[in-house]
């Protein structure tokens, strides 16, 4: 088992600062989990990643019909997150730093009122922690929290077709996983075995006392 050293000044820093700003801050929605995030990664890990999102919406539907096409949003984000990982108290943890870069597009009919924006967006500071992670029957139980800052490029006349919120928000969530094993067992009556010796069949069907699983 790998052992952790005490926790730093700088952790215990960094938890009052995170509660503090979460105290004052306004909740937000779950956040969505990418595939992979439940399971409790190893500690001492530094990792860079870069994610794309873009969506179009606009079109109203009536009896799976285009109603109206009037209005359109075009929407695109870069995301920037940086990850580390270590043990609190043995238990596996991680925190993260991410920052969207992108733009947001309103068009057609919301063009006449609104202006296009583009920048940086709100940042989002997490942590996470596992006090349940058997990577041996693949039972994990973790906790997060989610910090917002409000970084974004915002202007009140242009609102809601910004890049940021102005304001601070958090979430709160859990997330269990178990993997369930599935053992396929197949056995042969002799009944069965002795039908398909005498019929050609193969001669190594398994016997009523052996099964195959």
């Amino acid at each position: 088992m790998i052992k952790s050293k005490p926790p730093t000044l700088w952790f215990f820093s960094a938890q009052i600062v995170f509660l503090s700003a979460a105290f004052f801050a306004i909740p937000a929605l779950a956040i969505d989990l990418q595939p992979g995030e439940i399971k409790a990664p190893p500690p001492g890990l530094n990792v860079a990643m870069v994610s794309y999102q873009m969506s179009e919406r606009g079109d109203l539907y009536a009896s799976g019909n285009v109603a109206s096409n009037a209005t359109q949003i075009k929407a695109s984000q870069l995301q920037l997150r940086y990850s580390h990982t270590f043990l609190t108290a043995d238990v596996p943890s991680v925190v993260y730093v991410q920052t969207p870069i992108g733009y947001t597009h309103p068009n057609r009919a919301l063009a006449a009122a609104y202006d296009n924006k583009s920048g940086v967006g709100d940042t989002t500071l997490a942590y996470a922690f596992w006090p349940i992670a058997n990577h041996e029957t693949q039972r994990y139980f973790g906790f997060a929290g989610y910090v917002t800052l409000p970084t974004g490029q915002y202007d009140h006349s242009n609102a809601p077709f910004n890049m940021g919120g102005n304001r601070f928000s958090y979430a709160l969530q859990t997330a269990k996983l178990s993997v369930a094993v599935t053992v396929h067992v197949h056995c042969q009556p002799p009944a069965l075995a002795a039908t398909q010796a005498t019929r050609g069949g193969p001669a190594n069907w398994p016997k009523a006392e052996s099964c195959c699983i």
